[in-house]
């Protein structure tokens, strides 16, 4: 893959909003260390609330409580459970960051919680969003920025919602295109997750982790084209 078609490249990227979570068996003292934990990373993570959530794991669906640690924008945000850890960064900016972030904070909790031996999930999910106003683009030249082979598309121009969901070795990929019209733009998303169940150790993470971004990011290129590149993501904003 080049290095033009990362992403992270781009002058005008739209890629604003990354998720990664981690599963593992239930742990019963992360209740009792969190605060622990929360001395270890309160210098970038210093406010904390916890709330009961329903989470998702091996057992079903079960109440558990969350802790949430964040910064201070509230925009980069850590949420633990005694079977979950999921880290949200809502101001995205580039790759190596955000997976510094997950390398920091990974590392602190499983030294910390000694006791998870293996990972039984991981996931990473990366949501693109862009505007177009309809005075400088109509609804079919809208449709020249992304491939979509669609027939119904056009039939359905107010909003629009394409999903594929497919398996390739042990990771499962999910895109969604999604497409809204409002008084006065197009809004378009595209929104690729992917993740696999196969066991792992925790030294495996690294991995993983770069397998699921690589492929993030080769699917988002598929799902455009050279005239978004162009239009797009290449011009320098505001005339810079």
């Amino acid at each position: 893959m080049s290095e033009q078609s990362n992403n992270e490249d781009y002058p005008n990227p739209q890629l604003n909003t990354v998720n990664f979570e981690v599963r593992y068996f239930p742990i019963l003292n992360v209740d009792s260390m969190i605060g622990q934990f929360q001395e270890e990373i309160i210098d970038a993570l210093p406010n904390y609330r916890s709330e009961k959530k329903l989470v998702s794991d091996k057992i079903g669906i079960q109440e558990r409580t969350v802790h949430s640690f964040f910064n201070e924008d509230k925009k980069l945000n850590l949420n633990i459970s005694n079977s979950n850890f999921h880290l949200a960064d809502r101001n995205y900016k580039r790759y190596s960051a955000f997976k510094e972030n997950i390398t920091t904070f990974t590392s602190k909790f499983f030294n910390k919680f000694e006791s998870i031996k293996q990972l039984l999930f991981i996931g990473l999910r990366y949501i693109n969003d862009f505007e177009f106003k309809l005075e400088e683009t109509s609804f079919d030249e809208f449709l020249e920025y992304f491939n979509i082979d669609d027939a119904g598309v056009k039939d359905t121009a107010e909003s629009f919602r394409i999903e594929f969901v497919y398996k390739e070795d042990i990771f499962k990929f999910k895109k969604f295109l999604g497409y809204t019209k409002t008084v006065s733009s197009h809004f378009f998303t595209i929104d690729i997750d992917s993740n696999s169940n196969a066991r792992f150790v925790p030294t495996d993470l690294d991995g993983k982790l770069e397998s699921l971004h690589n492929r993030i990011i080769e699917e988002f290129e598929l799902i455009i084209t050279d005239k978004l590149r162009d239009d797009f993501l290449r011009r320098v904003p505001n005339g810079e």
